[in-house]
C-alpha cells in the first residue's frame, strides 16, 4: 500500500505531460525542427546526451515531440522524433530510503543488483530571513530576485520558504555536492515526505554515460517550477530550471 501511496504521488507530481528527456542520436546531434516533419526549418541542434524539456502531452504529433531547449542563452521551441529522445524515467532508479523533515536521503547498491553504489543527501533550511530580507526585491513584472538575480518558488519577497542547505552525492566512492550558488536562490523546496505531504524528488543515473539526474517540482500554482541537476563523470554540470505549464 505504501509503495501504490508513493507511486501515486509520483504520477500527481511529474505528470506525463512534463518530462526532462535525453537526446540519443547516432550522429551526436539531432536537428531540431520548427514544424514535426523533416522538411520544416531546422531551428537548431542539440547535441547527443543533452536534456530537452517536453512540456505539452498534446503538442505530439505523430512520433514527433515539441520541446524546449537551451541554445546560446537563449530558450527555443521546436520538434524532435521520437527516435532521437530517451526519457529520463526511462533511467535506472536511486530510491529515497529515509526522510525526516530536514533531510532526505536516496541509495542504491551494486549488491541489491543496481548499477552503481550510490548516495544523496539532501538537506533542508529555513533561511535566516533577517539577512535575506535585504537584498529581496520585486520588480515591476512581478520577479523577485535576491541580490539581482532571479529567484524560483516565491510569490512574496516577505514568504519564508523553505530552501536546500546542500546536496550531497557519493557515486562509487567519489564524493560530489552541488554548488552553494545553484541552490541559494531555489525557494519552496519541499515538505515532510512522513507526513504524506509530497514526493520530494525522482533521482535515476545513467551508468553507461556516467551521469547522475535529480529532478524535483518546487513551488506552488503559478509560482512552480520543474529543476533538473546534472551530474558526468563525478562532476557537476547544470542545473535546469523550467516552467511546467
Amino acid at each position: 500500500m505504501r509503495e501504490l501511496f508513493f507511486i501515486c504521488l509520483l504520477s500527481w507530481m511529474f505528470p506525463v505531460q512534463a518530462q526532462f528527456m535525453k537526446v540519443v542520436d547516432p550522429d551526436g546531434f539531432v536537428n531540431v525542427r520548427e514544424e514535426p516533419n523533416v522538411k520544416s526549418k531546422v531551428v537548431g541542434k542539440v547535441n547527443s546526451n543533452a536534456v530537452v524539456y517536453h512540456l505539452e502531452a498534446d503538442e505530439i504529433s505523430g512520433n514527433w515531440v515539441s520541446v524546449t531547449f537551451g541554445q546560446n542563452d537563449k530558450e527555443l521551441d521546436g520538434y524532435i522524433h521520437t527516435s532521437r529522445l530517451k526519457s529520463l524515467d526511462q533511467l535506472s532508479p536511486v530510491p529515497l530510503v529515509n526522510s525526516t523533515k530536514n533531510y532526505w536521503i536516496f541509495k542504491s547498491t551494486k549488491d541489491k543488483g543496481d548499477l552503481a553504489d550510490i548516495s544523496v543527501r539532501v538537506d533542508f533550511e529555513k533561511p535566516n530571513w533577517d539577512v535575506l530580507k535585504n537584498g529581496l526585491r520585486m520588480d515591476e513584472n512581478g520577479d523577485i530576485t535576491l541580490n539581482g538575480v532571479k529567484v524560483w518558488g516565491l510569490f512574496d519577497p516577505a514568504v519564508k520558504a523553505s530552501r536546500y542547505k546542500s546536496i550531497d552525492i557519493e557515486i562509487d566512492g567519489q564524493k560530489i555536492n552541488v554548488p552553494t550558488k545553484e541552490l541559494e536562490t531555489l525557494f519552496s523546496v519541499g515538505e515532510d515526505l512522513s507526513q504524506h505531504s509530497r514526493l520530494p524528488m525522482v533521482i535515476t543515473y545513467d551508468k553507461e554515460q556516467d551521469t547522475l539526474y535529480i529532478r524535483s517540482l518546487n513551488g506552488d500554482t503559478s509560482y512552480a517550477y520543474d529543476l533538473l541537476f546534472v551530474f558526468v563523470k563525478g562532476k557537476f554540470k547544470e542545473k535546469m530550471v523550467y516552467i511546467p505549464f
